[in-house]
């Protein structure tokens, strides 16, 4: 999880540059107001962060609770 919340981040990161610009066009020529908002991103990712982090707590759980249950069977 850890290496697609890393990808995910990299384009959370070009997606918001490609806002930024949207954003100073339509504060300075009033053009490309339709686009989406560099806080909106923002707001996205962090929501899927919190799933990939969960996502990660879990897997360490279940590989934690498989190596406990072979040494107990030892």
């Amino acid at each position: 999880m850890t290496t697609v919340a890393a990808v995910d981040h990299v384009r959370k990161s070009r997606a918001i540059q490609r806002a930024d610009v949207s954003a100073w066009y339509c504060t300075n020529h009033g053009t490309r107001c339709d686009e989406t908002k560099p806080a909106t991103i923002e707001d996205d990712w962090s929501r899927r962060e919190r799933k990939y982090k969960a996502a990660d707590v879990l897997l360490f759980v279940v590989a934690a609770g498989a190596v406990i249950a072979v040494r107990r069977r030892r």
